[in-house]
């Protein structure tokens, strides 16, 4: 989790990128992968929510950006049989825990499934 969550502020500032190197450190062993079209007005719309709720999910899961505008993150939309976004899946310790049904999420149906997983 770590290397992708590095790559995903590779372009922003250094401090961001320490917050995600330390954040990491305190692993909770779970990641909210979010798999997203960055031009489609649905997808912008379910990243709003979750950086609105920032440390709300932050403090308790990885957020993992799997966008279809870059090309080495193409093959995880198959892996993981996506077709309809924004979607958004659970990782606990690297493995599947939670699929969200397709579409926007609110943050209540997020912490939800982070509830459930946790406990799990």
């Amino acid at each position: 989790g770590i290397i992708m969550a590095l790559t995903l502020f590779s372009f922003g500032n250094k401090s961001q990128e320490t917050l995600v190197k330390e954040k990491s450190d305190l692993s909770t062993g779970l990641e909210l992968v979010f798999f997203m079209n960055p031009r489609g007005l649905p997808c912008k719309m379910q990243d709003k929510i979750l950086k609105e709720a920032g440390e709300t999910i932050t403090n308790r899961a990885d957020i993992v950006y799997v966008k279809t505008t870059v090309s080495q993150d193409r093959k995880k939309f198959y892996e993981h049989g996506i077709r309809s976004l924004p979607a958004m899946i659970l990782l606990k310790d690297g493995k599947e825990a939670f699929r969200f049904s397709p579409g926007i999420q609110q943050l209540e149906t997020i912490t939800a499934a982070l509830d459930r997983s946790e406990e799990g």
